[in-house]
């Protein structure tokens, strides 16, 4: 297993958490104590930049319902290849990456 894949893992964990909780992403980032950009970033499938402290993961851990082991576990298989909504401007860019290929 690769660092991007717990952090893949770790990412999603948090995501579901908050999502049976039906909370807003602004709504868990309160709860946790978090400014809103920082707690989107823990969740960004795309971002590179996730390596919470440990007392993040404890405060995720606590308001999120969701026990420090599940998240730091290691990945499961159906994890690794679960793949998140695809966003309006993930297309757009998929889209256009497309079309620049596409001869004239």
């Amino acid at each position: 297993m690769s660092d991007q894949d717990f952090l893949r893992a770790f990412r999603l964990r948090v995501r579901l958490a908050r999502m049976r909780l039906n909370l807003s992403q602004e709504e868990a980032a309160e709860r946790v104590g978090l400014p809103l950009v920082t707690y989107q970033v823990l969740e960004a499938q795309r971002s590179t930049r996730t390596n919470p402290s440990l007392l993040t993961v404890m405060a995720l851990s606590k308001h999120l319902e969701i026990s420090v082991t599940e998240l730091l576990a290691t990945p499961t298989p159906s994890e690794l290849s679960m793949a998140f909504p695809v966003g309006k401007r993930a297309r757009r860019r998929k889209n256009d990456a497309s079309a620049s290929r596409e001869p004239a």
